[in-house]
């Protein structure tokens, strides 16, 4: 399906972006901190388009609003790869931002609304499978070219990409043109109640993963490890691997029957990161992270989607993504400073590495129990976190 091949491209670039962001960062002379903040920036403009998505997609036609977002992450890139400073490079990741927080929740919505309910759990990881495969392909991707050329040259790469994906999502079937009816605007045009729980869970889920992403590549290069791209491939390749089966165990046996045991292995995946001093316990780690986080996510997301009816479901989608936005604007920089901070207290920036990824087991913790809370396990379909 077309949307799937849109979502493929542009998440292809994203994780492309994910990769290389920390490192330009580093490049333009930020410290960990500032590497921190200019990873992380992109939530706070994220963060603040969601409260419009609802409104949004009620009012103007899908195709357009697609269009118009992969336009904007596409300027976003050109800023990336003009960068000549940390002030443009933070200006980008806030322009990409605005785009990311309309993408997901458009994408996710339209692939819902093909889907029976009864199937939501592994419909939506079959959809999230691009994600799976751009997780997997563009880390790697990004850092054989930065290892090959310049910064700008992966950048402008996803710009070309991005582009391709608006022109598809302007081929999409001319139905979308077809403007929704008005919405009045109410409380519920912007955040869906409904999906609150799953937005928490998932908050403290994302916390763990955002301090991965912006840190383990200069993790790896403090240890001197080489292919340290290598995690993400495994990561994605587990995750793909995974996510079929689970998402039919979920369909029957219900959501949390499969969630919580993923979450087990997630907080895992921290301890054996904190630990590695060599790829091979990286690499064990984005496998346990890869049957963690990487089942989790799209588990949660069904049960956002699934706590509300057919035509709120970009809201929920929305809402959903509001804890996974505030998890990426809080934790890079929390991660950054805790790096910081320990790094100057045991004098040693491994050892600080550590006790970061240490202490990022926390929120998950926090995850777990609050998924815990619930008496019974029911089907997707009656599940309400």
């Amino acid at each position: 399906m077309l949307i799937t091949l849109i979502g493929l491209i542009a998440n292809l670039a994203q994780y492309m972006s994910i990769a290389l962001v920390p490192v330009a960062s580093a490049k333009l002379g930020g410290n960990a901190f500032m590497v921190g903040v200019v990873t992380g920036a992109f939530a706070i403009t994220a963060l603040g388009s969601r409260f419009f998505v609802g409104v949004v997609t009620g009012r103007f036609p899908k195709r357009a609003l697609l269009f118009a977002t992969l336009l904007l992450i596409t300027v976003a890139f050109a800023m990336y790869a003009a960068a000549p400073n940390l002030g443009v490079l933070l200006a980008g990741r806030l322009v990409h931002g605005i785009g990311m927080g309309f993408l997901a929740p458009l994408t996710l919505a339209l692939a819902a609304d093909a889907l029976p309910e009864n199937r939501m759990a592994s419909g939506i990881g079959w959809f999230s499978m691009s994600q799976a495969f751009s997780m997997a392909a563009g880390p790697a991707i990004g850092l054989a070219l930065l290892g090959a050329t310049s910064i700008r040259i992966p950048f402008l790469i996803c710009l070309v990409t991005t582009a391709a994906a608006a022109v598809m999502a302007w081929g999409l079937p001319r139905q979308h043109d077809i403007a929704p009816e008005r919405v009045r605007l109410r409380a519920e045009s912007f955040f869906a109640r409904e999906a609150l729980r799953p937005a928490v869970i998932v908050f403290f889920l994302a916390s763990g993963f955002a301090s991965v992403n912006a840190f383990v590549v200069l993790f790896g290069r403090e240890h001197d490890i080489a292919s340290v791209g290598t995690y993400f491939t495994v990561y994605a390749a587990t995750m793909l691997a995974a996510r079929p089966i689970t998402g039919r165990l979920a369909d029957r046996y219900g959501v949390r029957a499969v969630m919580v045991p993923s979450m087990v292995l997630f907080l895992m995946s921290f301890v054996v990161l904190a630990l590695s001093h060599g790829l091979p316990m990286m690499l064990a780690a984005a496998v346990l992270a890869g049957l963690g986080y990487g089942v989790c996510q799209p588990l949660v997301q069904s049960l956002a989607l699934g706590s509300v009816a057919p035509e709120r479901r970009a809201v929920a989608g929305s809402t959903n993504y509001f804890g996974v936005d505030l998890a990426y604007l809080i934790t890079p920089v929390a991660a950054g400073g805790l790096l910081t901070a320990a790094t100057g207290a045991f004098g040693s920036t491994g050892a600080g590495y550590t006790a970061m990824f240490l202490v990022m087991t926390l929120p998950v913790a926090v995850a777990i129990a609050l998924a815990l809370r619930t008496r019974r396990t029911p089907r997707p379909q009656e599940d309400s976190l």
